[in-house]
């Protein structure tokens, strides 16, 4: 049942939730994007994570006659850029493209004929936006109780109803990825996942997405209350897991108990880091020498990909560097080993990204104190020069 709050909100039209929404989203580092991309009319741009669509506005006025391709598999999102593409100052301008970020090459080459290595710059802002977060019927937050659905890729009327299937849910693993397989992943939900997942592979997803140490208990727990009653919305998932790690067994500034395990469930049902390390890889086919690369991280997943594959790593390892490969694995160490695992440097290989920086540039803190979530940001950038390597 959902809260009264939910219902208050689904009292309004999607549409009206949806432009509430819009009026909170501030996009992250907007000058400093604005500064290293340096816009330039007549040039190539791609904001592979369109979101809320404020990268991409600014570009558009910093150079109101380059072109910008927006990606994004949000039809929500899409359906922004396609209003903002019809505007006086953006037609002809601005092309809204509807995939993954991890499809973007063959669509923007294959489909759109745009030419190999012809793009100026290139951005991802891979944080969630303030329209997905704070809308409940997605299901990406706990603040609100809303289906537990999480998907990217919804439309208005999917994210309607959860609806729970008994079909077991499969699993594949490429190196240290754990993907959703089989036909009906596309249209995957979390409330899909964590009725009808296996303990195992739960405990495995909420270690290596959501680099939780209580994977295997929240696991446990919630396989236990799902046995009682379908777990169907956002509130009920965070209760399971608040009432096995309640508050007087938390320290003062500690996040939720449940936010990792969220952060895990989007990851995995989006398939989000596998189709990052395919985005980066496309930049190499879509940047010009000298093209820029932009890329926000907002947790540490992101980050290591993003540091280690501008070190020149095309597959690069998301894992930490002290962590085993599974939560299974990390049960089985002593108190004295968990303390004790040693640190491995990054792997230097020859990489076509020229670093301009070695540390990541953070938001100011006055940026912090008007946008909180700004906080955990991180921003990496390179410039791309093949000849780097020689």
């Amino acid at each position: 049942m959902l809260g009264n709050k939910m219902r208050y909100l689904t009292g309004l039209s999607h549409g009206q939730i949806r432009y509430c929404s819009t009026l909170n989203h501030r996009p992250v580092l907007l000058d400093t994007v604005v500064r290293l991309l340096a816009p330039v009319d007549g040039k190539v741009y791609i904001d592979a994570t369109f979101g809320g669509g404020g990268h991409t506005s600014a570009i558009l006025r910093a150079a109101p006659n380059c072109r910008v391709y927006a990606i994004d598999a949000d039809p929500l999102a899409i359906n922004r850029a396609t209003q903002l593409a019809l505007t006086p100052n953006c037609h002809y301008k601005l092309k809204a493209i509807h995939c993954r970020f991890g499809q973007m090459e063959n669509k923007l080459i294959n489909v759109e004929n745009l030419p190999p290595n012809s793009v100026d710059g290139i951005l991802f802002d891979l944080g969630m936006s303030s329209m997905q977060i704070d809308d409940p019927l997605r299901g990406f937050s706990f603040r609100f109780s809303g289906p537990l659905d999480m998907r990217m890729n919804a439309t208005s009327d999917q994210v309607r109803d959860v609806k729970i299937e008994k079909k077991p849910v499969a699993c594949r693993r490429q190196g240290n990825f754990i993907r959703p397989m089989g036909p009906q992943h596309r249209c995957m939900t979390a409330a899909h996942v964590v009725n009808n997942i296996d303990e195992d592979d739960l405990a495995d997803i909420i270690w290596t997405y959501g680099e939780d140490r209580k994977a295997r208990k929240i696991a446990k727990s919630i396989v236990m209350e799902r046995k009682k009653q379908p777990i169907l919305t956002t509130d009920h998932l965070a209760d399971i897991i608040d009432r096995r790690f309640p508050y007087k067994y938390r320290h003062e500034g500690q996040i939720h108990p449940a936010t990792r395990t969220f952060q895990a469930l989007r990851i995995f049902i989006n398939d989000e880091l596998y189709q990052l390390v395919d985005s980066l890889n496309a930049c190499k086919r879509l940047l010009k020498t000298g093209g820029t690369l932009v890329a926000i991280s907002f947790h540490s997943l992101e980050d290591r990909i993003v540091k280690r594959f501008l070190n020149g790593q095309d597959r690069p390892d998301f894992t930490s560097r002290s962590s085993p490969s599974s939560s299974r694995n990390y049960a089985r160490l002593s108190h004295a080993n968990k303390s004790d695992i040693q640190l491995n440097l990054d792997i230097k290989i020859d990489s076509p990204w020229k670093l301009i920086t070695k540390r990541p540039i953070y938001p100011s803190l006055e940026e912090i104190a008007d946008n909180p979530r700004a906080k955990s940001a991180k921003l990496r950038y390179a410039i791309y020069d093949p000849q780097h390597m020689m």
